[in-house]
């Protein structure tokens, strides 16, 4: 089944050691350790949270777009909580995805809360997230667990890698804001404070400092003309910090990175650094420009990467693994993408066969197992194929149709 299921093994937060000790004790319990197959999505418990598996030294992490509001989780009433989603994002990181695999054949590791922020906010520790509840708890943990497990594995196929945390600001200045655990007022100071050590010690992106191919520094990668910044800006999204607008002022709002950023990016240690990207509503409310913007931020995200951290360039990397799928339904879609006719090949024991578009809207239901579909009268797009074993979707995977 995979449709994985997990208990909630803590109450209360674990620091980050303690945390990364338990869960490797749990990687065979939990079927974590197994080789999963890139591409495809995988759900917890009430699929309250979806963990898509990669190849690439990308981990994507949606924290506040989901739109689940099960009546059995309470909204969260802590002191201060926030529960307003940030729209589109989910959208949004589904498809950068997609963007980057139509460059790359290739998958980033995507995680994202499906629940709406009343319920459970990812990118705080898990009281503060969950406000006591317990499936509320079993999605964070699982949602963490999957960035844990994603980060070990980057690691230890590609020694470092980038991990980017989507979401949303209503800011009146429509621009990105690009988060690096880097006050407002720590980005005001010259290019000499950034460059300081201390500076250098609050950084997300810490290890990208000591390790880069160009041997930039800290302000170069921050605001430079190579920075992640002026490189969005090269296709015109404004965004800051960057080489054309280096510090946000005073009296503009700025968010500067949270939770997620603090404990994935490479401050506290790791080679994994961390960016958490504000994205304004100019390129996510309206669908064609998010699309776009989607599609830019994927180029921009396969540059930095090329720039800063694989100097031999990323093609390839998802033919460096081998998979071994034991204990996992084997399924095929091919060709992907697909023009008319798309063919399946599993082993899948599943009645009724669902495809899904970017919105999740329902555009072909087929009852029996098929060997092929007939996609000529679909529009162009990403899609969602979900196989079902009578009301339960045991298994999803994406396709592109030309």
């Amino acid at each position: 089944m995979i449709n994985i299921k997990q208990r909630t093994y803590a109450k209360q937060p674990l620091n980050k050691f303690y945390h990364s000790l338990f869960f490797l004790w749990l990687l065979p319990y939990c079927g974590l350790g197994q080789n999963y197959i890139p591409g495809q999505s995988y759900f917890s418990e009430e699929e309250h949270v979806e963990y898509i598996h990669g190849n690439l030294p990308i981990i994507l992490s949606s924290p506040h777009g989901g739109e689940k509001r099960p009546d059995e989780i309470p909204d969260r009433s802590c002191n201060g909580c926030v529960t307003i989603n940030d729209t589109n994002t989910q959208e949004l990181t589904k498809e950068i995805t997609a963007a980057i695999f139509e460059k790359t054949s290739c998958y980033p590791y995507v995680i994202i809360n499906r629940l709406h922020r009343s319920k459970l906010d990812a990118n705080r520790e898990i009281i503060e997230a969950a406000d006591g509840n317990e499936k509320a708890e079993a999605a964070w943990t699982f949602y963490h667990d999957h960035i844990t497990s994603s980060r070990q594995i980057v690691t230890e196929t590609h020694t470092k890698g980038l991990f980017l945390d989507i979401h949303g600001h209503g800011h009146e200045i429509q621009r990105l804001e690009l988060g690096y655990l880097l006050s407002k007022s720590d980005l005001q100071e010259n290019d000499n404070f950034l460059n300081e050590e201390a500076t250098i010690s609050k950084s997300s992106i810490k290890n990208l400092v000591e390790n880069n191919l160009g041997i930039h520094t800290h302000a170069e990668l921050i605001r430079g003309e190579n920075s992640f910044g002026q490189l969005i800006e090269q296709k015109e999204v404004n965004a800051v910090p960057s080489l054309n607008d280096p510090f946000p002022m005073d009296d503009e709002s700025y968010f500067t990175g949270g939770y997620n950023t603090r404990t994935y990016g490479s401050r506290d240690g790791g080679s994994i650094d961390g960016i958490q990207i504000e994205c304004h509503q100019d390129v996510r409310f309206e669908d064609i420009p998010r699309k776009e913007f989607a599609d830019s931020l994927a180029l921009v995200i396969i540059d930095f990467l090329e720039t800063h951290y694989f100097e031999e360039g990323i093609d390839g990397f998802c033919n460096s693994l081998a998979y071994a799928n034991v204990d996992l339904p084997q399924i095929t879609l091919y060709p992907n993408p697909v023009l008319d006719q798309l063919f399946i090949k599993t082993n899948l024991e599943y009645t009724t066969l669902t495809i899904q578009n970017i919105l999740g809207q329902k555009v072909l239901t087929h009852d029996g197992r098929l060997k092929e579909l007939d996609l000529s009268k679909l529009e162009s797009g990403i899609y969602f194929c979900l196989f079902y074993d009578k009301a339960n979707v045991i298994f999803k995977s994406t396709f592109i149709k030309q």
